[in-house]
């Protein structure tokens, strides 16, 4: 089974590898002629009277202009869900040739697709207005430094920090050591932060995190980041 046109075009990707790529499928088939969504996209005047939303990826994926069309849906991505989900529509088959690039640094093709679209949900977002030519690369290059390069830097100066600890102690048990950590950065964690920890430090995969909390894949993943991120900031200002 291969995946649907409308989420990687001219790409063949096995669904079987990956339940973020199915479930962004399903999305994409809901939303995609929903009249609400349509009556919507039709107000960013950027394709008139869309029917379908796979039309208005079409306009930022070519043809004159596409740096100014996909502009402007960046710039409501910060404020517009359904903005942010066309954009990051618009940069799934980048996301999937960044993933086979990088499937060995992550361990696997699914895991290094599932930290670009979490990082690609947040640049997406945080982008803002952005006039310099080539946005759609830009973005790429962007989701892809959010997502290895500067995890990478952080996590360099983590592991240095934890092998400190470690000496200190070489008989402390390693997740008792992770709840130290954890303790010590209670001012940025939330009750959900917790949970999510909890089912990290039980061996759970994202699929099966997303069914015991009753959100998405990209959910979990988005905020799995996110709390990688204030954890590891907390230890570099430490």
């Amino acid at each position: 089974m291969t995946i649907s046109p409308h989420l990687t075009p001219n790409l063949t990707v096995s669904t079987a590898l990956n339940p973020a790529l199915q479930l962004l499928d399903l999305e994409w088939r809901t939303l995609n002629r929903r009249p609400a969504c349509l009556r919507h996209a039709a107000t960013w005047e950027l394709v008139a009277n869309p029917g379908s939303l796979d039309e208005v990826v079409r306009a930022i994926s070519r043809g004159n202009g596409t740096d100014a069309v996909l502009r402007h849906l960046v710039a409501l991505s910060s404020h517009d869900d359904l903005a942010a989900r066309v954009v990051l529509q618009r940069m799934l088959p980048g996301l999937v040739r960044l993933a086979v690039r990088w499937k060995h640094r992550a361990g696997t093709w699914t895991d290094a697709f599932d930290e670009l679209l979490a990082a690609g949900w947040l640049v997406v977002r945080t982008m803002g207005d952005d006039a310099r030519p080539q946005l759609a690369a830009r973005l790429l290059r962007a989701i892809e430094y959010q997502a290895f390069v500067r995890t990478s830097r952080r996590a360099m100066v983590s592991v240095h920090i934890d092998m400190t600890d470690m000496a200190a102690n070489e008989s402390a048990d390693s997740l008792t050591e992770l709840a130290d950590l954890v303790r010590a950065a209670q001012r940025v964690l939330t009750e959900h932060d917790r949970r999510v920890m909890q089912l990290l430090l039980h061996g759970r995969t994202p699929p099966e995190m997303a069914a015991e909390l009753g959100v998405s894949v990209r959910t979990v993943t988005n905020h799995r980041h996110e709390m990688v991120r204030r954890l590891q900031d907390v230890a570099l200002s430490a």
